[in-house]
């Protein structure tokens, strides 16, 4: 289970990083991305994140319950759960990393109890199901903040981390039901590949690190019943990501440090409704990025159309500010 939470988590860093530091080689603007309030999944900014140290937060919450087949967490037998909320948070993802899933009904967390093993490390509570590694003290004091509702703003958690959330969009193509802030996405990367047992790209880290990239915040957009029910399944048409994340340097000089390794990525220019954007396509999710000053800005969909949009919705409340 371990593992496969690794690959998985390690799989999506992996994906969003590639992403970003695509961005970060074709700068095209002196402008400065304003931030904004933005749309965020129910709940998420008023309620908080829970009062523990982490590199990485991951919250979703949904409009009506969905339905979650518990093989996705390794959990047999073939039944499925209602899900309402999902909480995640990680200080490096191959020890010390918690997860909370929020039940719909009694009915659905009798089912995710049976399914679960004895000895396995989920522990069901009321309508909450916690995943925590034993041997982690670390995750043991994250469930404690979720059971006593110990809570800090956002703002408060990581003035930064909120700084970057802040760059989402405030008017997406559709309705937020997830969003993930890494911290220090340099530490991330290097914990989740590990992790997976993967090799990072050459050079993906020491660029982040010349870049002084800040945390990457990343929303999660459309209908989640899209989203694929397996590790190998592709992603399907009907959810789109957006990503951003801003460098401690001026855009001019994030331009001219990266123009040079621009020819090493294999990436196109294109229109994007309009807008000049770098285009990839990774793992069948097609990538549009684009940069404004120092922030990077990031669309990823199944579909062309849908990695637009998502893009575009950085630009929608107008010109960014200077």
């Amino acid at each position: 289970m371990c593992r496969r939470l690794a690959q998985a988590a390690g799989g999506l860093v992996l994906l969003l990083i590639i992403g970003v530091a695509s961005l970060l080689l074709l700068a095209r603007c002196e402008a400065s991305a304003a931030e904004g309030d933005p749309d965020l999944p129910p709940g998420a900014g008023a309620e908080g994140a829970p009062n523990v140290d982490a590199n990485v937060y991951v919250f979703a919450s949904f409009d009506a319950p969905q339905s979650l087949p518990l093989s996705v967490l390794g959990l047999g037998g073939g039944e499925r759960a209602g899900v309402v909320a999902v909480e995640a948070l990680a200080l490096d993802v191959d020890f010390r990393y918690a997860a909370r899933i929020v039940l719909a009904d009694a009915e659905s967390a009798a089912r995710f109890a049976e399914a679960s093993p004895d000895e396995g490390q989920w522990d069901v509570r009321g309508l909450s199901a916690y995943y925590a590694p034993e041997e982690s003290a670390w995750a043991g004091s994250a469930v404690a903040a979720w059971e006593s509702a110990d809570r800090v703003p956002l703002a408060e958690w990581d003035s930064a981390a909120w700084s970057a959330l802040r760059l989402l969009p405030e008017s997406p193509p559709s309705p937020p039901f997830a969003a993930a802030v890494v911290r220090r996405p340099g530490d991330a990367i290097a914990s989740a590949l590990d992790a997976a047992g993967l090799a990072a790209p050459p050079g993906l880290s020491e660029g982040l690190s010349l870049a002084r990239i800040g945390p990457v915040a990343v929303a999660v957009y459309g209908d989640p019943a899209s989203l694929p029910e397996s590790e190998d399944a592709p992603l399907r048409p009907g959810v789109s990501f957006a990503a951003a994340a801003r460098s401690g340097y001026p855009g001019f000089i994030v331009q001219r440090m990266f123009a040079a390794l621009a020819a090493s990525l294999d990436m196109e220019e294109v229109d994007a409704g309009g807008v000049s954007a770098q285009a990839t396509t990774i793992e069948g999710v097609r990538v549009l990025a684009m940069t404004r000053g120092p922030v990077i800005m990031l669309g990823a969909a199944a579909t062309q159309e849908e990695a637009e949009a998502a893009l575009l919705a950085f630009l929608a409340e107008g010109p960014p500010a200077p």
